[in-house]
């Protein structure tokens, strides 16, 4: 293979296979994450808007995640993930992580105790 300056290319590594089944089938995945965002942000009007402002990302990109065609790329579902407990645990369920949620959830619910606790010195301090 030549380059524009008539260097060669050498191919290293081998052919990248997307599927075994065709570009037809659509990915566990994919379909998961649909899901979690069609929960997420339902039937609403601006869906599709507020998924955009919160990652980014074009209409149809934001189209095809909700329909189940594609999936997001990193950097947008880190931000989906910012935003949205649903899509969180979708994708710690996916990952075979369902076992964080929980020690999660107890470090939210403890820093909203320490913060309550805080709130309540003030108050009985303050008599």
């Amino acid at each position: 293979m030549g380059t524009e300056k008539g260097g060669i290319l050498h191919q290293k590594g081998g052919k990248l296979h997307h599927s075994a089944g065709g570009q037809d089938e659509r990915s566990p995945r994919a379909a998961l994450l649909a899901d979690a965002l069609r929960q997420e942000v339902g039937r609403q009007r601006g869906s599709v808007k507020r998924l955009m402002r919160w990652t980014g990302a074009s209409e149809r990109a934001v189209k095809a995640w909700l329909s189940g065609e594609s999936q997001p790329r990193a950097d947008h579902l880190i931000c989906l993930m910012a935003h949205s407990d649903e899509i969180c645990s979708a994708v710690l369920c996916a990952a075979g992580r369902s076992m964080a949620l929980p020690a999660a959830e107890v470090m939210a619910v403890q820093m909203l105790l320490g913060e309550a606790a805080k709130k309540l010195a003030a108050i009985a301090g303050g008599d």
